[in-house]
């Protein structure tokens, strides 16, 4: 998949498109809700023998309007996401307070006009431009004024996931994990929650303890879930270690061995993984809350509250 950075969307600056298939939005949980858009668009895509492109915006959204919030998938995660969905371009557009000020009709002539977007796919709930005053009215108008397909799609609902009636929403997403609840957010987002980094260097405590463990640093501002221990799946891509891995994930500081000047990671024990890691790409799936982060009195107690802990991963994953 093509990544493109297409700097700042209402200036005209950035790169030269390709005519494309294309769909609009903040695509923070890229769930399915939003993987019905992405149907229609390679569809739509195969008819017309374009490439699909979604455009997007980095930083989100509500980083910028709300100071601390934290995206459900970082840029990285979402790209990762949107290939595994086959779609061809992926386009982020700086969000800054100059694009806040883009007005419904100036947005259109940018996505049809400078993006050279032929057909474009929404949700019947799409509202843009300065104020959220582009409704779904407009946007049908200037589509036909710029010779563009324009399709409009009802939202995705809940179904046996949970209420029947209710829109699957990235903030219901973001309170089932919030609460540790990984399977309900599964069935909303129609694929597992993870959190992805390069393997990083630990202090190798770990391993002195028979429990060798790898590091990833997210990228800032992930959401990640409350610190605790976890029971987690991790998927390694690259070199001989590529592979997928049951295990015991620490969310947090790690107050026995480190501090909070060590900053906040994600540090794994893999069952049975026995090779170097460092430069791989680990994607960390989170399955079921263990218990709390706990500072303990000794690196020896610690030992055996891991095993404890790998033992009770170990019947959640089946293993």
């Amino acid at each position: 998949m093509k990544r493109v950075n297409a700097g700042a969307f209402n200036t005209g600056e950035g790169c030269r498109f390709e005519p494309s298939v294309m769909t609009v939005g903040k695509f923070e949980g890229l769930h399915r809700g939003h993987q019905k858009l992405l149907g229609q668009l390679k569809k739509i895509s195969c008819c017309l023998n374009l490439p699909t492109a979604v455009l997007t915006f980095d930083p989100h959204p509500f980083s910028v309007l709300r100071g601390g919030y934290k995206p459900l998938f970082t840029s990285g995660e979402k790209a990762r996401l949107l290939e595994g969905f086959g779609i061809d371009v992926m386009v982020e557009c700086l969000f800054d307070e100059n694009f806040m000020k883009t007005e419904a009709e100036e947005f259109i002539r940018l996505i049809f006009s400078g993006m050279d977007c032929r057909s474009l796919v929404v949700g019947e709930g799409f509202r843009y431009g300065y104020g959220k005053r582009g409704d779904i009215g407009l946007l049908r108008e200037k589509a036909v004024s710029y010779g563009a397909g324009l399709v409009v799609l009802e939202n995705e609902m809940i179904g046996a996931a949970g209420v029947l009636g209710q829109k699957i929403s990235t903030q219901t997403i973001r309170e089932h994990i919030a609460g540790s609840d990984f399977k309900k957010a599964e069935e909303l987002l129609g694929f597992p929650y993870f959190a992805m980094g390069e393997v990083v260097r630990g202090n190798n405590l770990g391993a002195s303890m028979g429990y060798p463990t790898i590091n990833i640093l997210p990228e800032d501002g992930k959401l990640l879930p409350a610190d605790g221990v976890y029971a987690t799946e991790t998927r390694l891509d690259g070199g001989r270690s590529r592979g997928r891995y049951g295990g015991v994930t620490n969310v947090g500081f790690a107050p026995t061995v480190a501090g909070k000047d060590r900053g906040r990671r994600i540090e794994t024990y893999l069952f049975g993984f026995t090779e170097t890691a460092y430069g791989l790409t680990a994607e960390v799936i989170f399955r079921d809350r263990l218990r709390g982060e706990i500072k303990f009195s000794s690196l020896e107690e610690l030992a055996e509250r891991i095993g404890r802990d790998e033992k009770k991963a170990r019947e959640i994953l089946h293993l």
